[in-house]
């Protein structure tokens, strides 16, 4: 793989974001490929290290005293994240060279979402949508039912924030004690299967899958239009779950439900910004009305389902 394929790819993440308005950046990452593992450029940290995350292949461990995130997969791929310097590197072989998904998913999102909570920006697994200024946000783990159910949504005449991934913050300067969701408008992964349940996708899934990526790349704005908004006020958390009925359910949650639900979105690296991301999460819960969802295939039906909740 050359550099511009890398590079593309990482555009196709990034692209909504403006640069023009960024003098100097205050994070950076450096992608260096090399032969094989014996020319990593990145090295594992000296020292204690703990995990913080149990990653499919590999390790995820953080050392305390230098105030570095280490990931390695195999012996292919290596990444440090230095939170102090917000720099994150990156180390590859040829061997994962084609995974575009590897390099610009997971070995990005990680030390990116570690790096912006030093930042006061935290993050929350979770698709988003929003009307009229106001948010639902639906976290869940891969497989839960995020994408179709932001894509039933984007179809009702909704606005996006993201289909996997947003972040919590401060609100504005003239509402000191509340909170806005900030988008995070990346490409949305979708199955071949999800892509059947939606007639306006159809053409679209008949082009091939992107280099690396197991689903394929919908660049939303293609289809629904380039509606989608960089903050809004969050008011209803809903946990969905793919369910096999007719028409979805809604079921009340308690606020401890629903923070044990979002725990697990904290990484415990450093203590001071873990805990104010776990604040975060507390906040959130408290700000929301929370529900669980049985989600069927009344899909025309829940834009109307959910702004109900509103």
């Amino acid at each position: 793989m050359d550099q511009p394929q890398l590079l593309e790819a990482l555009h196709t993440r990034l692209r909504h974001f403006p640069t023009d308005e960024m003098p100097q950046a205050a994070l950076r990452f450096r992608f260096d490929q090399v032969a094989n593992s014996a020319h990593h450029v990145v090295a594992r940290p000296l020292g204690a290290l703990r995990p913080v995350y149990d990653p499919p292949v590999g390790e995820v461990v953080y050392a305390d005293a230098a105030d570095q995130l280490y990931i390695s997969y195999g012996d292919d791929a290596r990444v440090l994240c230095d939170a102090r310097q917000g720099r994150v590197w990156v180390s590859y072989t040829e061997a994962v060279q084609d995974d575009l998904w590897l390099l610009t998913c997971p070995l990005l999102t990680i030390p990116l979402i570690e790096l912006l909570k030093r930042q006061q920006y935290y993050s929350l697994h979770a698709a988003g949508v929003c009307r009229d200024g106001t948010g639902i946000l639906m976290p869940g783990t891969s497989g839960a039912g995020k994408t179709t159910l932001t894509l039933a949504m984007l179809r009702g005449g909704w606005d996006m924030l993201s289909d996997d991934m947003v972040f919590l913050a401060d609100g504005p300067v003239h509402e000191p004690d509340s909170m806005q969701v900030l988008a995070f408008p990346d490409a949305v992964d979708v199955t071949d299967a999800t892509a059947q349940l939606f007639p306006e996708l159809q053409d679209w899934v008949q082009q091939p899958k992107g280099t690396g990526w197991v689903k394929h790349q919908l660049r939303f704005e293609a289809v629904y239009g380039d509606r989608f908004v960089w903050a809004c006020k969050p008011s209803v958390l809903v946990f969905p779950a793919v369910a096999e009925e007719p028409a979805s359910r809604l079921t009340p949650m308690t606020q401890d439900e629903a923070l044990l639900e979002l725990v697990p979105n904290v990484l415990l690296t450093e203590m001071v910004s873990s805990q104010q991301h776990l604040d975060r999460l507390a906040a959130l819960v408290r700000t929301c009305r929370c529900y669980r969802m049985a989600a069927g295939r009344d899909f025309d039906q829940m834009p109307e389902l959910l702004r109900r909740l509103m």
